[in-house]
Formats: C-alpha cells, sequence, structure tokens
C-alpha cells in the first residue's frame, strides 16, 4: 500500500447493501441478528426496538462473542455469484486508493482475486499492516488491512475469521471509539504538516476517510454505528483546506423527509439519492440492483474528476 500519496486518497465504503442486491444467497441484518439469538429470545425482540448496539448484547443474552464462535461459517460469507462479481470488479477498475468495508465477510477478496470463495490461509497471507504497527493487529484493525490484487481492503468493524476483531454491541463501539479519539488527537497537527508539504498520508483507515472523498455504498448509516458518525463529524471538523467530502448513496425514493439524510447533510456529508441518477442501460427487475448500478456509475465519474 502507498502510504503517502500526492492527491487526496479516493476511498469507497461498502456496506451489505450491494451484496443484498447482488448475492446468491445473502442475509439481511435482521436476518443476522435473528440467527445469533438465544432460543429464550426468539422471535421476541422488536427489530426496531433498541438499537442494534444494545440489541445484540440481549439478544446473545451478553455473549456475545460466543454466539459468534458459533455462526463463524455463515460469517465468512457465500460464494460470490456472477452479478456479485461483476461489480466488485468494476469497482477495482475505478482505481480506488482504498476499499472500506464494515462486512465481516470476504465476497471483496474473493471476487477480486477471481474466486467464489476464499479461504482463511488465504486471508492471512494477503492481510497486512501499515508503518504505524509492527503487526497485524488482532482486534480493532485500524492499521491493517488486506492487500487484494493490489488494494487495500479494510475491514473497518472486524472479520470473520478473527471473532475477537468484530465490532457487534455497545461496549466494543465504546471501546473501538476511544482509539479514534487517542488516534485523532495526535493526526491533528499531522494533518496540517501534510497540507504544507502538499502530501495525504494515510497510516491507517480513519486517515483515508477524514482527508479522503469517501464514496458510501450499501451502507446505510444506522444510528447506533456512534463510531462513524463520530468520524463523520471529526472529519467535518478539521481544519484543512486539502480534505474531501463525504457522498452518501441513498436508495430511499420516498420524496418524504428523512431525518438521518438530513443529520447526514448537516454532519457535512453530500446525499445522493440513487433513483434521480442515470439509470443503466439494461434495467433489472430489482429496483435497487438498478439504484446500485447507477451510484457505480456516478462513483466512477465522481471519482475521475476529483483526481484530476
Amino acid at each position: 500500500m502507498q502510504e503517502t500519496l500526492t492527491k487526496r486518497p479516493q476511498v469507497i465504503l461498502l456496506g451489505n447493501g450491494l451484496i443484498r442486491s447482488f448475492g446468491s444467497d445473502p442475509s439481511s441484518w435482521v436476518e443476522l441478528m435473528e440467527k445469533l439469538t438465544v432460543e429464550r429470545y426468539r422471535n421476541k425482540i422488536s427489530v426496531s426496538g433498541l438499537p442494534n448496539a444494545l440489541q445484540i448484547i440481549l439478544r446473545t443474552d451478553g455473549a456475545v462473542n460466543g454466539i459468534l464462535k458459533d455462526h463463524k461459517a455463515e460469517l465468512m460469507g457465500e460464494p460470490v455469484s456472477p452479478e456479485l462479481a461483476e461489480r466488485i470488479k468494476s469497482i477495482y477498475a475505478m482505481k480506488p486508493d482504498h476499499i472500506l468495508t464494515t462486512n465481516y465477510s470476504y465476497e471483496i477478496e474473493a471476487a477480486a482475486t477471481g474466486r467464489k470463495s476464499i479461504s482463511e490461509n488465504m486471508i492471512s497471507n494477503m492481510q497486512k499492516h501499515t508503518s504505524e504497527v509492527d503487526r497485524c493487529e488482532g482486534q480493532y484493525m485500524i492499521h491493517t488491512y488486506i492487500d487484494a490484487a493490489g488494494i487495500p481492503v479494510w475491514h473497518i468493524h472486524g472479520e470473520a475469521r478473527k471473532i475477537q476483531s468484530i465490532v457487534l454491541g455497545h461496549y466494543w463501539y465504546g471501546t473501538l471509539l476511544s482509539k479514534y479519539l487517542t488516534i485523532m488527537d495526535k493526526r491533528r497537527s499531522e494533518y496540517k504538516d501534510n497540507d504544507k508539504d502538499g502530501v495525504y498520508k494515510v497510516k491507517s483507515w480513519l486517515d483515508a476517510v477524514v482527508m479522503g472523498d469517501v464514496y458510501v455504498l450499501g451502507f446505510d448509516f444506522d444510528v447506533s454505528e456512534i463510531d462513524l458518525w463520530w468520524l463523520l463529524n471529526r472529519k467535518r471538523h478539521e481544519f484543512s483546506e486539502r480534505k474531501g467530502k463525504l457522498y452518501f448513496y441513498s436508495n430511499d425514493d420516498s420524496g418524504d423527509f428523512n431525518e438521518k439524510e438530513e443529520l447526514l447533510k448537516v454532519c457535512g456529508a453530500e446525499v445522493i439519492h440513487c433513483n434521480e441518477l442515470p439509470m443503466p442501460g439494461t434495467l433489472s427487475s430489482n429496483k435497487y440492483a438498478n439504484y446500485h448500478d447507477a451510484a457505480l456509475m456516478d462513483i466512477e465519474n465522481k471519482i475521475r474528476v476529483n483526481r484530476q
């Protein structure tokens, strides 16, 4: 990975929405939560009740990591469908500097290497770290990434083969956020120095988000994602005139007032409604697949313009 760039980092943040639209048999977040629920609470907990980060503690009866171990095989991901592989390859063709994902599974890496699935051993051999740390982190992988076909892929909330790395539950989110605070306190002066030198130094995925142009696709910015909301506000308050923007691609086509999207705008993001973008030449019966394809075309264009 090139840690020093002379142009603003171009960063794509992918959530489960892309896999839901093009995967062979993807699980939704709601389905995953129900799978992780212990028997005495099964089908009793309202999905819209507690925030996700607190809800999972109740659903697992306080044993989050133990339950995750029991479902490790499922967390590794489904075989990559040809449709999903095509979209991931199109993302690679855009040559972003970084790909971030909130997924624990490895569909991105598998597709990037031309496989339907990928083994733990292969992922282990592809894992690398920045010069900021001496070794790959086993938990809270802020400086640790997977080099998949030459582009760093960051599993910002952990990855399936390292259950201890998975951030799922209020306690883990809080601990992760405390690490962001420590790192970002030091980075503020470094960003000023970088401004003077005309370079961008990316020693963690946090640097890429704060200083880069970030394109968010298939991730709905749930209000329980307290670490990412904090980071978005940290980006907003960064003094550098050379920092980039966060673009949030929304599938909401209702036209109704959307509180979360308004909050994103207040926090400095640009909200783009996929249904208002030019649609792909060949339309699918799945409107969300069309929305994602439209978003991918827009991201490709924006990366091209922002690199000039």
